[in-house]
């Protein structure tokens, strides 16, 4: 059967894991950010002026997009996340990129933002790319992993 531990007389199973639906054990809640499509990551890994202009002016529009909405600031209340899970929403209407197009341009924008340290696979656990709602093009969900 499932070990047993004593603690203070009163016994609890292992079957039973601990509650950490309260603070401070509690993962914190999911930062959404709403911004336009990323650029592809062939703008982002080339040698190239008008590229990187585009990729520039993508943050600019992405940064006044999350100013305006308030998730700028519920975001960087709510962060840095030190290990994530992150979804990548992609609008089917609003993007022609391959879904994994987008994707590095995104993360970068996250660290660029500080709410996360890395991508690297200790503070990356899990990525989602799927296609679906998302008003400005792309929706980025951050959610804490344990």
């Amino acid at each position: 059967g499932p070990s047993r531990q004593t603690i203070s007389g009163t016994c609890m199973h292992s079957a039973f894991p601990p509650d950490v639906s309260d603070r401070p054990f509690a993962l914190p809640a999911d930062i959404v950010l709403d911004v336009p499509v990323p650029p592809s990551v062939n703008k982002t890994r080339r040698v190239d002026p008008a590229a990187a202009r585009e990729v520039e002016e993508w943050k600019r529009q992405a940064d006044m997009l999350l100013m305006a909405s308030g998730q700028f600031r519920a975001a960087t209340r709510a962060g840095p996340v030190d290990r994530f899970e992150l979804t990548i929403i992609l609008s089917e209407k609003k993007c022609r990129l391959d879904c994994d197009n987008p994707v590095k341009s995104a993360v970068d924008y996250l660290r660029r933002l500080e709410l996360i340290k890395n991508d690297d696979k200790r503070y990356m656990r899990r990525l989602v790319v799927e296609w679906g709602e998302a008003p400005a093009g792309c929706r980025l969900v951050l959610r804490g992993a344990a």
